[in-house]
This record gives structure tokens, C-alpha cells and sequence, in this order.
């Protein structure tokens, strides 16, 4: 799937006869530290509770040909460390995250110079990788999902002064696919002989989900010298499956947000 979005990426800028060195090219380095919850009812009806972080990058350009239009590639990597919800407490034995590569396209929609407000709105095109283990259950322990998620998004910064702005920030997913098991890690959980690696990939399919994604997040930004900033803020994300196979995935997880833009 990535070498899709590649392709799409490459596509996209022959059309619009870029040219590197006449864009404005940004660097974003950030990292997302918070509390994450998961449940996939394929491993087991629990939800799994605990830390994560996500450091990532955002390289986005703008061309002179499109002078409102910004176009982005980004990707993260998320781990995180979950306790079992039974006895005893403090029980940790899960390790499950993602990998995310996303390719956006957003237009200014209010890019008045005098004004404080400024709107920006777009869509992207998203592919997910989820994996979790958790060792303790045997031949059940590893769950695999894949996403293509197509987000739209609004964002909305105001300036406070020259150097401080508020922004808020929203996604939605009306439409996505989901790579999911035919079959329940826990139906194979005394599968000893053959284990549920003989099962993988043979049984999944890809399903047309409605919608499925949801994320926000507010903050404030401060703008460096050099145009460069550093933006502080709040997230919060959603992902489920819905129907896709008979056993339905849930993400969530709220999130403390540092990143740092540099012109290049």
C-alpha cells in the first residue's frame, strides 16, 4: 500500500510541473506522548489500557503555481506498553502501536493578510499498519490490521500577536478499508500443532468500511525567528474496524502534543 501512496505522491507533482527548488519546502518534528486504549475482540473482549508515544515527521511544500494550496507527506511510528484489565493490577505484558504514512493536500480558505482568523481545509489519504503481542496468550498473542483511511479536515488558526496564535484542529474519515482476520486469535488459542501463523493472510480480506476515523486537537504556537515555530497542544483520536470481519478493532488515545516547524 505505501508503494501506492508513493505513486500518487510522484503523480501529483508531475501534474502540477514542480520544481523543488522554486517551493517553500517545511520540516515538522513532533512527538505524541499520552495514554492509549485498545480492544480487538478477535484477541480478546478486554480493553487494554496504558502508555504510548508517537514521534513522527511532517515535510510539507507549497508551489508558486498553487500559491493557497499546501501539500504534505508525513509519517509516525506509535508504541505503546498496555496492562491486562484482569488481576492481578499492574499487569503489562502488551505491546501494540502502528505505523502511519499519510499523504494531504489543504487550501487556505480565508487567507486575509489584515485579518487574526485563518482557515485551511483539505483531505488526505492514510495507510495504517497495526500490531499488537501480548506473549502471555500463546498462539493467540499476535494481531495484525491494515487501514487506508480517507480523511477530510478543517483547521483554524487566530492570532493572538505577532509572535503567539491559537490553533484547533479536526478529522473525520467518511470512508475507509480494513485488511482483517476471517478467524479469532482466541479459537486458536490451544492450536499447538499448528499455531495461528499457518492462518494469517489466508483468511483476511480487505472490507469497505463507512465511517471510521475521528480526530481533534487545540493548542497554541509560537512563531520563531526565520518563520520557524514550535506549537504545544492537546489530541485526541479514534479508530475502529465496524464491520469489517466478524470481530471489530477499537484505537483511541488522548494525547500531549510538541512540535517543531523549520523552513528549510
Amino acid at each position: 500500500m505505501n508503494k501506492f501512496l508513493l505513486l500518487l505522491l510522484t503523480s501529483f507533482l508531475f501534474l502540477l510541473n514542480f520544481n523543488p527548488l522554486q517551493a517553500q519546502w517545511t520540516l515538522g518534528i513532533r512527538s505524541n506522548i499520552g495514554y492509549g486504549v485498545c480492544r480487538d475482540n478477535g484477541l480478546s473482549p478486554i480493553t487494554f489500557k496504558g502508555a504510548r508515544i508517537e514521534p513522527g515527521f511532517d515535510l510539507e511544500f507549497t508551489s508558486p503555481k498553487l500559491p493557497h494550496w499546501h501539500f504534505s507527506a508525513s509519517g509516525s511510528i506509535d508504541i505503546g506498553y498496555y496492562e491486562d484489565a484482569t488481576p492481578p493490577r499492574l499487569n503489562f505484558s502488551t505491546i501494540a502501536g502502528f505505523g502511519l504514512f499519510c499523504l494531504e493536500a489543504k487550501r487556505d480558505i480565508r487567507y486575509d493578510s489584515l485579518s487574526r482568523w485563518h482557515f485551511c481545509g483539505g483531505a488526505s489519504i492514510s495507510n495504517l499498519l497495526w500490531l499488537s503481542n501480548n506473549p502471555k496468550l500463546n498462539n493467540a498473542s499476535l494481531t495484525l490490521s491494515d487501514f487506508v483511511l480517507l480523511d477530510a479536515s478543517l483547521e483554524a488558526r487566530f492570532s493572538l500577536s505577532r509572535r503567539w496564535e491559537l490553533w484547533s484542529l479536526g478529522k473525520f474519515a467518511p470512508l475507509g478499508t480494513a485488511f482483517r482476520p476471517g478467524f479469532s486469535q482466541i479459537d486458536n488459542y490451544t492450536s499447538d500443532s499448528e499455531g495461528t501463523t499457518n492462518t494469517y493472510f489466508s483468511t483476511y480480506d480487505w472490507h469497505i468500511i463507512g465511517p471510521c476515523h475521528i480526530a481533534t486537537g487545540i493548542g497554541a504556537s509560537f512563531k520563531l525567528n526565520g518563520g520557524n515555530r514550535l506549537s504545544l497542544g492537546y489530541g485526541w483520536d479514534y479508530l475502529t474496524s465496524r464491520k469489517a470481519g466478524p470481530y471489530k478493532l477499537q484505537i483511541a488515545s488522548h494525547s500531549f502534543l510538541l512540535q517543531l516547524d523549520v523552513r528549510l
